[in-house]
């Protein structure tokens, strides 16, 4: 089941000529249903950065299956994929699906707090102005 916003018809196109189904963007109660019942979250994506879906699905214990374009390199008990080829993420899915739930990306999770996750875009920018100061 493929759920959010069709920013590209081919690719789109492609998944459901592999026997996925298309259920458009979702919101609210609906996406957190389709996050409860679904076996495994896949994010086949070619650019994110820090991926809001995902940790939504890790919250809930769910596997992984991450698009090699994800910035976010430590999820734990990830699968990744080639994003732009259908047989990796097909692989990807059959692996997250034969795993038990992911409660270690839910554990990790809860360890984030507003404070931790200040500090670190803090440093981000504390990095980013010694590079331009060089």
């Amino acid at each position: 089941v493929m759920v959010g916003e069709d920013t590209d018809q081919k690719y789109t196109s492609d998944c459901i000529k592999e026997g996925a189904e298309w259920l458009g963007k979702k919101k609210g109660k609906a996406l957190l249903k389709l996050y409860a019942n679904c076996s495994a979250f896949v994010l086949a994506s070619r650019a994110e950065i820090q991926p809001l879906s995902v940790m939504e699905a890790g919250a809930q214990a769910k596997n992984i299956v991450i698009g090699n374009g994800c910035e976010w390199k430590d999820i734990p008990n990830a699968e990744w994929c080639d994003w732009d080829d259908v047989n990796s993420i097909k692989i990807a899915i059959e692996k997250a699906l034969k795993k038990k739930r992911n409660t270690e990306l839910r554990n990790k999770l809860k360890e984030m707090t507003w404070e931790k996750v200040g500090k670190m875009i803090l440093k981000i920018y504390e990095d980013i102005s010694m590079d331009k100061t060089k």
